[in-house]
């Protein structure tokens, strides 16, 4: 069993260990509502195992649009509004089960509704999971400006259920592999070499785990980010390689391809060290 992750002032919890924990926050804090965020596609592909682990909580549910062009103010108006509506007050609480759009746009809203009301995130993207499960960020978008609109803000806990991942088409697998891969490299020697030795794409719930603390610990010494941003890029945090697709070639040449803003580059996992690649990295 993968232990707790400690962030700033909240757990990151796993399995059934984090459903457990939620029934326990919401027992002790015997909240007036509890709301349930998702969009269509969580509704469809995730919500029926969230109910299963807490089927007899009373909850409200609410929806908003996927996708990055509906992460602005005007979905969270419509948040807010059915918030309220539904008579939510300074002791309700807010699932976010989705994303990195839900979870994002979701804290959002309950830091800023009645000045700010609890809420746990439950990531349900390799990506989310990896990256935006600590750091306390929350934010939308802002006309054609990424996340300039936003708060840091603790949730009370983060889930994290490997589950959710069999719902990911093979494109948002890759996506978060990549963000995991970026986290072996500036990490240490297992992580890496565990990746590259296998002929597909390899994801655990330990390999979750290990990438999840990369983050961490790099949250933990800047939460928020009011150093200068060189630390971070020399650790490998803001290369260019934070945007690469990472995709598997054929079984008969075993090479990757990596596509890093649009500089397509092969390597040989067999022949390429950590050391190299790092080098070649800090190049670009």
């Amino acid at each position: 069993m993968n232990e707790d992750i400690i962030s700033t002032n909240y757990p990151v919890s796993f399995k059934d260990k984090g459903y457990d924990f939620l029934k326990e926050i919401i027992k002790n804090n015997n909240y007036s509502k509890i709301f349930l965020h998702v969009d269509e596609n969580t509704k469809k592909y995730c919500l029926d195992n969230f109910l299963k682990h807490l089927n007899n909580l009373k909850i409200i549910e609410i929806e908003s649009i996927s996708g990055e062009e509906n992460k602005n103010i005007n979905s969270c108006l419509k948040l807010w509004q059915v918030i309220s509506e539904k008579g939510g007050d300074r002791s309700s609480l807010l699932i976010n089960l989705g994303g990195g759009v839900v979870t994002d746009m979701g804290g959002f809203v309950a830091s800023t509704f009645k000045r700010g009301i609890d809420y746990v995130n439950i990531p349900t993207t390799l990506l989310s999971m990896v990256d935006a499960s600590v750091g306390s960020k929350t934010g939308i978008d802002f006309g054609v400006l990424k996340n300039q609109i936003g708060t840091f803000y603790d949730p009370k806990l983060v889930i994290i259920d490997p589950n959710y991942l069999d719902t990911l088409p093979e494109k948002e697998r890759l996506s978060g592999y990549a963000e995991v891969f970026k986290h072996s490299l500036i990490s240490n020697n297992h992580i890496f070499n565990q990746l590259i030795k296998s002929n597909n794409i390899f994801i655990d719930s330990k390999v979750i785990h290990d990438s999840i603390s990369v983050k961490n610990n790099i949250v933990i010494k800047d939460k928020f980010e009011t150093s200068s941003q060189i630390d971070v890029k020399a650790k490998g945090i803001d290369k260019p390689i934070a945007s690469y697709v990472l995709t598997k070639k054929t079984a008969e040449d075993k090479k990757i391809r990596k596509e890093i803003d649009g500089l397509k580059v092969e390597y040989d996992p067999q022949k390429i060290d950590r050391e190299t690649l790092l080098k070649f990295i800090d190049e670009l």
